[in-house]
């Protein structure tokens, strides 16, 4: 059942806001909490999504449709709240409550879709236009549904985000945080391909090396497009790909987790559904070798995952793919970036920019918040700096004894 709760009392914002509330005479604040009472908001948010100054796939409702089915854990619920100004939808924010593991909902932690497997921002849609009262509307909102939560995770937020922004004077019940901040990859497209091409240096010549070495085991095919040119199960034929290789070794693949199989299913179909899902494969007399997804936004493409068959490494076939996803992107003139979310270390081969995402926390004003949530969120921080400074070859060496010290406690307590 949708709950309606009318915030236009929480919006009387003085000062530099009150000129962007004159424009919004009565937010309502709408909540639902099951999949068939969030249908008739889709297609406003939908709307809302392409408009974004983000442009990151993560904030369509196809996104937080998939994540809300299937990356959740049992103990965890969501709601989905709308900020509207008549029938203009203002702003989105989907929640999961975390109960506490001793006080329950009473000391709730909140955030926002996110995990690193398969969601990498937490990012929320704000109109740019009137951030500060939605966001003031939203957190009201929040509040009524659930009253004594500790605080909202909203992790990995981009920098240009609205949210930033809105903060001031928009969360007067809440302390803000900035916590850790996290560099992604991206390509501007607007800089033209023969510029960025002619600075790839060594990475030309090994291209070149590399199509000639694939050209002389056989007729070479490459495929990029949506999602409807390819076979129906081109997503087995991703996940087979992808787990054949280390990530199925060390178990990270998305075959070895039925959830993340269930939710990139889910993904690929509402993304299809959109025309917004696309395929980059690259076969050798007929083998698939190497295969990548694309998720489009208004004018960005995102490009979570690409896998290659370890057989032809000598061949660098996901890089040989890479350059035909880049060279297609930099011809569509509708694409401003290819938006990689996240740090690989094969990023820097291509040169790819820094964009910063960043998390953000905040902490309800009261003692048992700051207690139990405000303590955690610092020292988190301070750990990640610390931790940030050591050298690679210390990282890896704590990595490897963890794991040792991990397998010996697992085969001791068979």
């Amino acid at each position: 059942m949708i709950q309606e709760t009318e915030t236009s009392s929480e919006l009387q914002i003085p000062g530099e806001m009150a000129s962007e509330n004159n424009n919004l005479p009565a937010l309502r604040c709408l909540t639902v909490s099951s999949f068939d009472d969030m249908q008739i908001h889709l297609a406003a948010w939908d709307q809302l999504a392409l408009t974004a100054k983000q442009d990151i796939p993560i904030l369509f409702p196809g996104w937080v449709d998939a994540f809300f089915r299937y990356r959740l854990t049992p103990c965890q619920r969501w709601f989905c709240s709308f900020a509207y100004n008549g029938h203009d939808l203002l702003g989105v924010l989907p929640i999961i409550v975390t109960p506490h593991r001793f006080l329950g909902e009473h000391g709730a932690i909140l955030r926002t879709p996110f995990d690193g497997p398969t969601t990498p921002s937490g990012d929320i849609l704000l109109s740019p236009d009137h951030a500060g009262p939605v966001l003031r509307a939203l957190l009201s909102e929040i509040r009524v549904q659930v009253p004594a939560h500790l605080g909202i995770d909203f992790y990995r937020v981009r920098q240009n985000s609205p949210l930033w922004g809105a903060l001031k004077n928009a969360a007067p019940a809440y302390i803000a945080i900035h916590g850790v901040a996290h560099v992604h990859h991206l390509v501007d497209l607007t800089k033209g391909y023969d510029a960025y091409f002619a600075g790839l240096g060594n990475l030309r010549r090994n291209l070149k090396r590399y199509r000639k070495r694939l050209d002389d085991k056989g007729k070479v095919s490459l495929l990029l497009g949506e999602a409807s040119i390819f076979s129906e199960d081109m997503p087995e034929q991703f996940f087979r790909l992808e787990a054949s290789g280390w990530k199925g070794r060390e178990k990270s693949a998305i075959a070895t987790d039925a959830s993340q199989v269930a939710f990139y299913k889910a993904l690929f179909n509402n993304f299809a559904e959109k025309g917004r899902l696309e395929w980059h494969t690259l076969t050798i007399e007929g083998r698939l070798i190497a295969a990548g997804m694309g998720l489009r936004g208004r004018e960005a493409l995102m490009l979570p995952k690409i896998a290659f068959d370890e057989e032809f490494a000598d061949c660098a076939p996901g890089t040989l793919l890479t350059e035909a996803v880049n060279k297609d992107a930099y011809s569509r003139v509708q694409l401003r970036e290819i938006n990689y979310m996240s740090d690989a270390a094969w990023h820097r081969n291509w040169h790819m920019e820094e964009d910063t995402y960043q998390d953000l926390h905040l902490v309800r004003v009261g003692l048992l918040p700051a207690l139990l949530k405000l303590t955690s969120v610092l020292f988190h921080r301070a750990e990640t700096s610390a931790r940030r400074r050591f050298p690679l070859s210390v990282k890896t060496k704590y990595r490897t004894l963890r794991s040792m010290l991990q397998d010996r406690l697992s085969r001791r307590f068979r």
